[in-house]
């Protein structure tokens, strides 16, 4: 009998002899619910092993189909029912960027509009299109980029910073009401879609904030 034989005949052994399971149930027997859980994984296993010949379990993407001392064939599918399908980590592998457009200073309100990258894919192949803000619609939260701003007094100190998210008419807004003296103001702003916080582009506009009449 080789090694890997006598292996899972060992482990077979070894669920037979859980099938009681005293020795799980005296572990999590004083968790709500924990016994039929333990009792319902074992279970899985055992039939998971009659079914697949082996006790190799995953979630995916890939299965073990078929091996040899020479090889391992592993089959691919893909599960449905999970959350994370396709496309859910394209954020890590095809980072996007937003740009700032144009600044619109209307007293003490910053208006920006902003242009964002989507993403195209076709077949293996995919491409990047720069768009406005809001060109499709209503955008969906991952598509609404944050607005990361420093306004610097006339003097060259810092008056107010933040990170702004509200979206109003397709153009992010920076409310600075009540955080600003009268006079002159320089604002600069950078757009950061999703978890893309590299190397983005600064822009910069000049306003006024005039005293209240």
């Amino acid at each position: 009998m080789s090694t890997k034989q006598e292996a899972a005949d060992g482990i077979r052994r070894f669920l037979r002899s859980l099938r009681s399971l005293e020795e799980v149930l005296d572990t999590v027997g004083s968790v709500d619910g924990a016994a039929d859980e333990a009792q319902a994984r074992w279970a899985a296993l055992r039939q998971f092993a009659q079914r697949r010949g082996h006790y190799l379990v995953t979630s995916g993407p890939y299965l073990l189909e078929k091996w040899t001392d020479a090889a391992i064939v592993l089959q691919v599918f893909r599960d449905m029912n999970n959350p994370l399908g396709v496309g859910s980590y394209d954020r890590f592998a095809i980072p996007r960027r937003a740009y700032v457009a144009r600044i619109t200073a209307r007293g003490d309100r910053l208006e920006i509009m902003a242009e964002i990258e989507r993403l195209e894919k076709f077949l293996r192949e995919y491409r990047l299109v720069r768009e406005p803000l809001g060109s499709r619609g209503e955008e969906e939260r991952p598509d609404l980029p944050a607005c990361r701003y420093v306004i610097l007094g006339a003097d060259g100190t810092v008056a107010a910073a933040g990170v702004s998210r509200d979206v109003h008419a397709h153009r992010l807004v920076v409310d600075l009401k009540g955080r600003l003296k009268p006079g002159a103001y320089t604002a600069l702003v950078a757009l950061a879609l999703g978890d893309n916080l590299v190397g983005p582009e600064v822009a910069t506009a000049q306003f006024r904030v005039d005293a209240a009449p």
